[in-house]
């Protein structure tokens, strides 16, 4: 046999079992041995040769093989069983073989005839037996323990919710270690020195997440990891005393502390995010310690793990970015419309809740929407982004309140005045030439007619319904002239000042009215300029078909119900009430919430909304998540 494989054996606790032979084996020199009295004996023999990294093959007669195996069974457990050889002393190898096949500790069974004949050769070849047990048990290891490091790695990799991941890195390193208890600290540079900010801690029983502000320093575990980057392992024959090249201090809720592996981790710049502390390895005994392969384990766990965190706060940074930018955008429309101040938050604040509530439904045709949390994300997105358009409008025609602009208005009244100077000056001259009352009274005819027509056109640039016999004054008013002293006629109204009075209701002209539902087509547009991730692809053109209705009647598409997204028709239902319902728009006063929902039921009955969608909006009452004091603020 080789020497190699004589070396190993050298390195081997050989446990001979009282009453496995007659005779004494005469083991080779410097060859390991020992005779246990009793049970306890023989644990805690092979105990020492664990901790000194030996196999151990223990050698028994077949009467005390099955008591032997049950006894190591109940003190070692199953797995470090496994771990052992086993030497079977028998004059009937076959009959035993066959009656015990399932044991799989069991190295080799021969007579002690043949023992003590060759004690080396047969001794040499249960150690070669134990080793290539131990490559294949090692191989089998591996592998699953690749396979668990994959599996938790993609786990961690898809996690978005912080918390959940802090979690998830602190049980799964204790679970690696077999560590009893652990925390997870987050780290952070303030001023040039680095402070703990948050404690994650964990037992068997749970975990506890707690705020707090500890500045780092060499004479505690963590501070001294954080300081000198590097990890820390303090076994338990040491324990945490002055002969370390620290002091630590030991927190009062750690009083059992015995024995500690603490380990940074560093971000992609080498910079410490944060420490992971593990406390008191679970082995045989209480009493066992943190060994190099769990040192390398979990630093090899704690180095992907941190690529994780990072990758989480770029995420977290990005959306913070993205909130940032959202309300930019909202303030930059609220500013050139105030009107609509706030009109985003509370409609993406609705659509929300709607979506929500829709999928809790258990019943009805939208039973199977379940909304996952990115599509909720994406689609308070889209209703907070869904105005955007809006910069595209001219602001003139964004804050019309009244069917005039200011200016037409003041160019009306000076052309009353000059009219009314012009009659002045006609009365004068013709007063000058004759002698009777005529011109007086024609005066005061046409006089009080300019008077009546300035109340009419003020009367009719309210945005209210304008009556049929306003209409018709307006049409004369439209023909109306006064002819000036140097022979030229001056009209009180042009035509595109007629055309504005006249409209039927409301302040805007039908090319107003277009070009502010243009801002349905900018806010498509300037949506698909921006590079969405894949759980925002759908973003713009839920925003784009918030004005559209089932029946084809909406804008800019006329799209129908099979063709609007469904995350449109709830953003639809949360506008329309919003806009309804609103008390900061200076040109129309807030329709009660009971109007509102008349009205917004009118426009199911007449195919417009989504009747399903509409039941849910009413029973679930999701119009109160429009009070002001629910509305979530961005950014």
């Amino acid at each position: 046999m080789s020497r190699n494989l004589e070396v190993r054996a050298r390195q081997t606790l050989f446990i001979v079992k009282k009453g496995a032979t007659k005779k004494k084996i005469p083991f080779p020199t410097e060859w390991h041995h020992c005779i246990p009295n009793d049970g306890r004996e023989l644990i805690e023999s092979i105990q020492r040769a664990e901790d000194k990294r030996q196999l151990v093959i223990i050698l028994v007669g077949e009467k005390d093989f099955i008591a032997t195996v049950e006894t190591l069974r109940k003190s070692l457990g199953k797995q470090s069983l496994a771990d052992l050889g086993m030497l079977v002393i028998s004059d009937n190898s076959d009959p035993f073989l066959t009656k015990h096949s399932d044991i799989l500790e069991l190295s080799d069974v021969l007579s002690e005839a043949a023992l003590l004949e060759d004690p080396k050769f047969h001794l040499l070849r249960a150690v070669r037996e134990l080793l290539r047990k131990a490559r294949r048990e090692g191989k089998r290891i591996n592998q699953e323990m690749l396979e668990r490091l994959n599996h938790i790695f993609i786990t961690m990799s898809a996690e978005r919710d912080q918390k959940r991941l802090l979690e998830q890195i602190l049980q799964e390193s204790m679970d690696l270690t077999s560590s009893e208890k652990g925390n997870l600290y987050m780290v952070e540079e303030t001023d040039g020195e680095m402070y703990l900010r948050v404690k994650i801690s964990a037992e068997r029983n749970g975990v506890k997440i707690s705020a707090i502000n500890e500045k780092a320093t060499e004479n505690n575990i963590c501070g001294y990891v954080i300081l000198t980057a590097k990890p820390l392992n303090v076994p338990v024959h040491e324990g945490l005393r002055p002969s370390l090249p620290l002091q630590f201090q030991r927190p009062a809720d750690e009083t059992s502390l015995k024995s500690v592996l603490a380990v940074p981790l560093k971000n992609s710049e080498n910079q410490i995010i944060a420490v992971l502390e593990l406390l008191n390895k679970k082995g045989l005994t209480d009493l066992d310690s943190f060994d190099a392969e769990d040192e390398s384990l979990i630093s090899s766990f704690i180095a992907q793990a941190a690529i994780c965190l990072e990758n989480m706060q770029l995420y977290a940074d990005i959306r913070e970015l993205f909130d940032g930018f959202v309300k930019a955008s909202i303030t930059a429309i609220e500013a050139r419309d105030p009107s609509t101040g706030g009109h985003s938050e509370r409609v993406a604040n609705m659509t929300v809740a709607l979506a929500e509530a829709t999928s809790r439904c258990d019943a009805g045709i939208y039973r199977s929407v379940k909304f996952k949390p990115d599509e909720v994300r994406e689609l308070e997105y889209a209703a907070l982004l869904h105005d955007v358009g809006k910069i595209g409008v001219r602001e003139e025609v964004l804050v019309k309140a009244k069917k005039l602009y200011p200016y037409q208005l003041e160019a009306i009244r000076d052309r009353v005045r000059i009219a009314r100077e012009a009659l002045r000056i006609q009365y004068l001259e013709q007063k000058h030439r004759s002698k009777s009352t005529t011109p007086d009274k024609e005066y005061k005819k046409r006089s009080d007619e300019l008077d009546i027509y300035w109340q009419i056109i003020q009367t009719s640039n309210e945005p209210t319904i304008l009556r049929e016999k306003s209409a018709e004054a307006l049409e004369k008013i439209l023909h109306y002239t006064v002819k000036l002293s140097d022979g030229y006629e001056i009209r009180l109204l042009t035509d595109e000042e007629y055309k504005a009075l006249s409209v039927p209701l409301g302040s805007l002209t039908e090319g107003e009215r277009r070009e502010v539902e243009s801002h349905v087509r900018h806010t498509y547009q300037f949506l698909k300029t921006i590079p969405w991730t894949r759980s925002f692809k759908n973003l713009p053109e839920i925003a784009f078909a918030h004005h559209e209705k089932l029946n084809g009647t909406g804008y800019p598409r006329g799209l129908m119900s099979h063709e609007i997204p469904l995350q449109s028709k709830i953003m639809t239902i949360a506008d329309i009430f919003d806009a309804l319902t609103a008390a900061d728009r200076w040109y129309k006063d807030a329709v009660p919430t009971e109007k509102a929902l008349d009205i917004l039921q009118q426009e199911v009955a007449e195919g417009k909304l989504d009747p399903i969608l509409f039941e849910i909006f009413v029973e679930g009452r999701i119009y109160e998540s429009n009070h002001p004091s629910k509305v979530k603020k961005v950014g």
